[in-house]
């Protein structure tokens, strides 16, 4: 004797943990887009002081952009990272204190000043696609310390760290 079977094609798979015919599940996707954040427009800077009773200021427009129209802030480092100043040295070892501005926005006057390794004031990061030269920074060798220094070539570095906050 034949006993018949029956077969159905379709795949019993769990629909919400129970079976059936048909399954689905659902996917969550998550995706985290950082902010990112640009200087440009830095070079090296090179100046020729020759009266020593003024005080002698060197300002420089860069641009800072992102992906993001967030806030942003600016941490300055010296050459001597163990340092309370920003210095510059010759070669016998002679220290030249300067000190380093940063404004937002050229519109604006007033710089806020940076102290070493310290992060600035919050600003606004304007998401632009092409740099327009929005911020500056300044860097001001006072007459006072300026007087006090051996005449010569002094050198150092300043580092500008730009943080998305």
């Amino acid at each position: 004797m034949v006993f018949p079977f029956a077969f159905d094609s379709a795949i019993s798979a769990p629909t919400g943990g129970q079976p059936g015919r048909q399954s689905e599940d659902i996917i969550r996707i998550s995706l985290q887009i950082s902010p990112s954040i640009r200087i440009d427009t830095v070079d090296n800077i090179n100046l020729r002081i020759v009266d020593r009773s003024i005080d002698t200021n060197f300002t420089e427009e860069l641009c800072i952009t992102g992906n993001f129209g967030g806030k942003y802030n600016v941490t300055a480092f010296g050459s001597n990272d163990n340092s309370d100043d920003f210095t510059l040295t010759n070669v016998e070892g002679g220290e030249l204190i300067y000190f380093v501005g940063y404004r937002a926005n050229l519109q604006s006057l007033q710089y806020d000043e940076l102290q070493p390794a310290q992060p600035s004031p919050t600003y606004d990061l304007i998401a632009e696609k092409t740099c327009s030269d929005q911020q500056s920074f300044k860097i001001t060798f006072k007459a006072n310390d300026l007087s006090r220094v051996d005449s010569g070539l002094y050198t150092g570095q300043l580092t500008l760290l730009v943080a998305p906050l």
